[in-house]
Order: structure tokens, then C-alpha cells, then sequence
């Protein structure tokens, strides 16, 4: 992924103008400025685990939640 994100010059330049982020995930660095197509693969990766954990909760609920 990020080879595709890398060729949109101007979401690298956005994510270079925000303030600095660097933190260590797994073992390995995660930083806005120095990776900034890293950074947003990671922010995709996390973002896409959320919805999909909330579309499925929400199912769950849906089908199981009035039984309770």
C-alpha cells in the first residue's frame, strides 16, 4: 500500500505539516516525518480494523442484542 500512497505528493506534504508523531508499534518505528507513507499505511490499517470491529459489533447487536 505504500507504494500507491506514496505517489499522492500532496497528502505526503499534509502529513509532513502536522506536528511530529513518532511512537513504536510492534517493535518498530512509526514516524509522520520520517516515513510519512508508513505513517498513513499504519493510520489505514488502524482505521480499517475499527469499522470493520464496529460494522460486526453492530450486527451482532442487531441479530443478538434484543434476545438479552
Amino acid at each position: 500500500m505504500r507504494p500507491e500512497i506514496s505517489q499522492h505528493k500532496w497528502l505526503m506534504e499534509n502529513v509532513r505539516n502536522i506536528p511530529p508523531v513518532r511512537f513504536s508499534y510492534n517493535g518498530q518505528p512509526v514516524d509522520s516525518r520520517g516515513d510519512p507513507a508508513g505513517f498513513m499505511e499504519f493510520r489505514v490499517r488502524k482505521w480499517a480494523h475499527v469499522v470493520t470491529y464496529g460494522v460486526l459489533g453492530f450486527f451482532w447487536l442487531a441479530l443478538w442484542g434484543h434476545r438479552a
